[in-house]
């Protein structure tokens, strides 16, 4: 899961998203993919249809914002790391609302897991949370302020569960 994590931040940092909010349609530009925003079935976030030549992303515009740029960088992910070029494919990203005992909530699916690692390193870089963190020692969940949490995932368009996965993810962060 290194090389995911590694890619995600290179793709960040070559296109200028380090101390900001990451343009991630930049970032779909840059990897050749076509972006679209569709209303889709409400427990789709989004589909990554890739053919031999193109490679399409829709993403459901009826979700949060927070929910579509995560779609969109998990559907990055699967770009970058799962799809064989020549090869026609289909990520489809739902939400799932079944039981925490579906092999996908428990990121039972490797490739899930491995997009799910991407979009958190590509939505919140490792050099963002250097910045933010600076000199900071690994912090204690109950030690940090909730107001903080909501103010940083606010100004990086990311949900306060994902900064929290990617701050445990690099050790900023310890339970």
């Amino acid at each position: 899961m290194w090389a995911d994590r590694h890619r995600a931040e290179s793709a960040a940092q070559a296109l200028g998203g380090i101390t900001a909010r990451v343009d991630l349609e930049s970032i779909a530009a840059h990897l050749q993919v076509d972006l679209h925003y569709r209303s889709l079935e409400p427990g789709t976030s989004g589909i990554l249809i890739c053919t031999a030549e193109t490679r399409s992303l829709v993403v459901n515009q009826n979700h949060s914002h927070t929910r579509q740029r995560f779609s969109l960088a998990h559907s990055l992910g699967h770009a970058c790391l799962h799809h064989t070029p020549g090869q026609e494919q289909v990520f489809m990203d739902q939400i799932i609302r079944r039981p925490r005992d579906d092999r996908a909530s428990k990121g039972s699916y490797f490739e899930e897991v491995e997009a799910n690692t991407f979009a958190a390193a590509l939505l919140v870089p490792l050099a963002t949370l250097h910045v933010e963190f600076h000199d900071s020692p690994v912090m204690n969940p109950f030690d940090l302020d909730e107001s903080y949490l909501r103010s940083l995932s606010k100004r990086l368009g990311v949900s306060q569960q994902v900064l929290s996965f990617r701050l445990l993810s690099v050790g900023l962060l310890a339970w």
